[in-house]
């Protein structure tokens, strides 16, 4: 009910927003382009707002106490989870403002395409009268096959990103136990060490998923 109530409270606002501007301000733009800022935007703002505030806490929390636990149980097994988790980060941080630069984009080109298709239907009767119906639709498809390619490559990048961070992160345990095993077989780590560390690193990796999630969203 909070996220409900706040998402009205957001339209509100934008609404609000809309009435105080000039004439020029509604020239400028159209009315289908406006009606996705109060629709689409605001139920999108209102989903971040509530997945962000849990996913964060949550991932924060597990860090924290992994990490204590984790470095108190053997150092090496602390450091090498968390230079991987860096690595993770820092990959997707390099794709990510790509991502959400053709996002962002993508969205631009829904509004248009929504403004366009509002204007269409709202003037049906003209369109019949003048039989411009074939102008129409070829409006129609050019917007949809820009909008249809800016998502494409959209999807590209997240190709990238995930198939460049969940084998890291999917990888974590078996590549730790990997190198564990020889430095237990060498006597400098004791394999009740090993199973502390599968134990709590397998608590890591579901929120690392959700918040890389978030922030491609973001």
């Amino acid at each position: 009910m909070l996220a409900a109530k706040v998402e009205a409270d957001i339209k509100t606002e934008i609404f609000k927003h809309f009435q105080k501007q000039s004439f020029s301000f509604f020239d400028e733009r159209k009315v289908g382009s406006l009606m996705s800022h109060i629709t689409t935007d605001a139920y999108n703002l209102t989903v971040l707002i509530k997945q962000i505030p849990e996913t964060l806490l949550d991932f924060t929390i597990r860090l924290i106490g992994t990490g204590i636990i984790l470095f108190l149980t053997s150092p090496t097994f602390g450091t090498i989870t968390f230079g991987i988790l860096i690595l993770t980060f820092s990959i997707a941080s390099y794709f990510i403002p790509k991502i959400q630069k053709n996002m962002g984009k993508a969205r631009g080109i829904y509004s248009e395409l929504t403004s366009n298709l509002e204007e269409s239907l709202s003037g049906i009767k003209t369109i019949q009268s003048f039989a411009n119906e074939d102008k129409e639709i070829l409006k129609y498809n050019d917007n949809i096959n820009t909008y249809l390619k800016t998502k494409k490559a959209t999807h590209k990048l997240l190709g990238t990103v995930e198939s460049s961070i969940d084998p890291i992160i999917i990888g974590l345990i078996p590549i730790v136990t990997i190198i564990a095993m020889f430095f237990i077989l060498g006597g400098k780590f004791d394999i009740s060490d090993l199973v502390v560390f599968m134990l709590y690193a397998d608590i890591l990796i579901g929120p690392m998923f959700n918040v890389l999630s978030l922030y491609r969203r973001i």
